[in-house]
């Protein structure tokens, strides 16, 4: 048999193969999907009598599920679903320590409640876990945040699923923090224009899965972990790279250079959780990588200390074997103190530079604000002034308007009833008058024909106006709409955070200018578009008509000085159609006054409208202004709390590392004492 004759079988045969995989693929996949979604929907609720303690919740959550990933998604989906974030604390100087029971007591916490709860189910349900801190980019903080990341702001954890590290951070996952009016306050608000209540802050619980093992390149972007390792990434990010704006890091993470030597954070990671020394551990790893964050490394050799004295004050310096080791042993925890408190000293400079930069920071925005509001009401002041003149000649030219359409009226009228005369011959007329006549009245007639071509233009400019008229009005009163509505927000953010404005308060004001310079723009090309173009063409035509009733006159008088002289009734014809076309042109020019009054109303009213927002908006910013002393003393007033709480932490760190000293100096006096009574004995 020829072996090309095998060919088309084998192709059939294999493209068979291939559309079974590809089905089995498919059908695995809805599989997997339905199985996540059977696990999400039967772990957000637990009844409240199993859900008191760690041990209890983790096993009616995972006890009947066997595979890794389930037990993750489980425990994942019921910590976001009833777990709330805790608004109280979210500004305080310091945040309050709590344990599991209390958290699943009170269902509420911060990111370290929420990441302490997560490590404590996941190792109740076998899997293994950690608490990762750190920090996140300061553009997702909404208050005045240093770029020296300094100290750990934020945790999420690292769970093991399957042999591969995966990332979790359930606080982002849990829902968001926005503002509401007290009811009290919006009743004020609504009735006396009170702008400067209290908002409320909420937690809206919103559970989503967008931070459940998220890619670590992505995960990097925004959440730097103290210890390198922690980025799962064989090329670790530095610090000043985190320093850069996240449209800037993701476009160094999608071309990084592949030249630098390979991390092995699995090593790490295993190093650091079996190591008996592990805060010291973290602390050299936060030294390596962090520029300013000193206390991580000063803490991890204070607890080395402490650690290595509980294991040697178990025994008495009497049962010592050899006195001597032990006293280099106590001799060399010197060192580790003494790099400790140096490591804490500066890490208290680096509090005080980050504390006064910040208040530079926080008068150089205030001072800005206060330029702006300032601009904001002259510009205001200007286009209410502006607002009112154009009322007002708009009220003017609306009784014109209405003038001019009564005279119209009569006239066309008028019209309407005219009646062509004839007049009896008393005197002969040479034939030269009576040709010089006849000449005036074809001109007049192609004069009447040329306006009647120009009024036809000017209508349809003027209906190409109305098309650019409405649509232009209604986005200026968007573009006025959106500007309000950003004020409003960013008086919301300066409200909310007590005047940490940051990058959110900036960018809506920043949007609010925007939207005030399109306002601006596209209102005086509407009124430009209707008070020039339009009514110059409207005027125009007025004249066109006016002209239009002289020169029919005129071939009235023609028509009455020759009608006893020549045959006319051509021309009485012709003075019957152009009369008929004129009375049309008025009737089209009244169409268009009536037009006319009927807009200056609407545009009155909508001006008045204007001039109220834009007077509500010179009220928010007159307020702004007035408060923005008393805001910024209570802001200093909470920096300078939450920088002496820093100061004092670090002080009593200091306190800690002096009594080990105190006390690693008894202990080699105790040696030594020892040593010589040893060495009495053996004399």
């Amino acid at each position: 048999m020829n072996r090309f004759a095998t060919m088309p079988i084998i192709l059939n045969y294999t493209s068979i193969i291939i559309r079974i995989l590809f089905v089995g693929i498919l059908i695995s996949m809805y599989s997997v999907q339905a199985q996540q979604d059977a696990v999400i929907s039967a772990s957000q609720r637990v009844p409240f009598s199993k859900s008191r303690n760690a041990a209890k919740l983790a096993k009616e959550l995972t006890g009947h599920l066997t595979k890794e990933e389930d037990k993750a998604l489980a425990v994942y989906t019921w910590v976001i679903h009833n777990i709330k974030y805790d608004i109280k604390q979210m500004t305080l100087s310091k945040v309050k320590e709590q344990s599991i029971q209390k958290t699943l007591r009170r269902r509420k916490g911060v990111c370290m409640h929420y990441a302490q709860l997560l490590n404590e189910l996941y190792q109740e349900a076998g899997l293994k876990c950690e608490k990762i801190d750190g920090n996140v980019d300061r553009q997702l903080w909404t208050y005045v945040h240093s770029s020296a990341y300094h100290v750990s702001d934020h945790s999420w954890n690292g769970i093991r699923i399957n042999g591969v590290w995966q990332l979790v951070d359930a606080t982002f996952d849990a829902g968001y923090v926005t503002t509401r009016e007290r009811k009290l306050a919006a009743l004020l608000k609504r009735v006396l224009g009170i702008p400067y209540v209290r908002y409320k802050l909420a937690f809206i619980q919103e559970p989503t899965y967008h931070r459940y093992n998220m890619v670590p390149d992505e995960m990097i972007i925004d959440h730097l972990p103290d210890a390198p390792f922690w980025q799962l990434l064989n090329v670790p990010m530095s610090i000043d790279t985190f320093r850069l704006t996240m449209t800037e890091k993701k476009r160094y993470m999608r071309s990084r250079p592949k030249t630098r030597s390979f991390f092995n954070f699995e090593e790490k990671i295993n190093q650091y959780r079996f190591d008996e020394y592990s805060a010291q551990l973290l602390g050299l790893s936060n030294l390596e990588f962090s520029d300013t964050n000193y206390f991580s490394f000063g803490f991890g050799q204070e607890n080395y200390v402490q650690l290595n004295l509980n294991k040697y004050n178990d025994t008495k310096v009497e049962d010592l074997e050899d006195c001597l080791i032990r006293y280099d042993e106590y001799d060399t925890l010197f060192y580790f103190i003494d790099t400790s408190k140096s490591a804490f000293k500066r890490q208290s400079k680096v509090e005080k530079i980050v504390h006064n930069d910040l208040n530079k920071q926080e008068k150089r925005r205030y001072k800005l604000i206060f330029k702006q509001n300032t601009d904001v009401i002259n510009r205001t002041n200007a286009f209410i002034q502006k607002d009112t003149k154009y009322i007002l000649k708009h009220k003017r030219a609306r009784k014109k308007t209405i003038d001019k359409i009564e005279k119209l009226t009569a006239t066309c009228e008028k019209l309407k009833a005219m009646q062509l005369r004839t007049k009896t011959s008393e005197e002969i007329l040479s034939r030269a008058v009576v040709d010089i006549a006849l000449n005036s009245f074809a001109d007049n007639e192609k004069k009447l024909q040329q306006l009647f071509t120009a009024n036809d233009s000017i209508y349809s400019f003027l209906f190409a106006i109305e098309k650019k008229l409405f649509p232009l009005s209604s986005r200026v009163q968007d573009a006025l709409i959106e500007q309000a509505n950003n004020t409003a927000e960013a008086e919301l953010w300066l409200i909310q955070f007590y005047a940490k404005f940051d990058s959110i308060y900036f960018e809506t004001r920043k949007r609010a200018k925007i939207f005030d310079t399109i306002h601006r723009i596209q209102r005086d090309s509407l009124f430009r578009l209707f008070s020039k173009n339009r009514n110059e063409c409207i005027n125009r035509g007025y004249r066109n008509i006016v002209e239009m009733k002289k020169l029919i006159k005129a071939n009235q008088t023609v028509y009455t000085e020759m009608s006893p002289f020549v045959d006319v009734d051509n021309m009485g014809e012709s003075i019957q159609v152009f009369n008929q076309q004129i009375i049309e042109q008025y009737l089209a020019q009244i169409d268009w006054y009536k037009k006319i009054v009927n807009q200056n109303t609407t545009i009155n009213w909508w001006l008045k409208t204007d001039i109220k927002n834009q007077k509500q908006l010179k009220v928010n910013y007159i307020w702004e202004k007035r408060t923005e002393s008393a805001r910024r003393k209570a802001n200093h007033r909470f920096e300078r709390s939450r920088h002496l709480y820093r100061i004092r932490e670090l002080h009593k760190h200091q306190t800690i590392l002096s009594g080990y000293k105190l006390l690693i100096r008894n202990k080699l006096k105790e040696i030594k004492m020892e040593v010589k009574k040893r060495e009495k004995l053996e004399k």
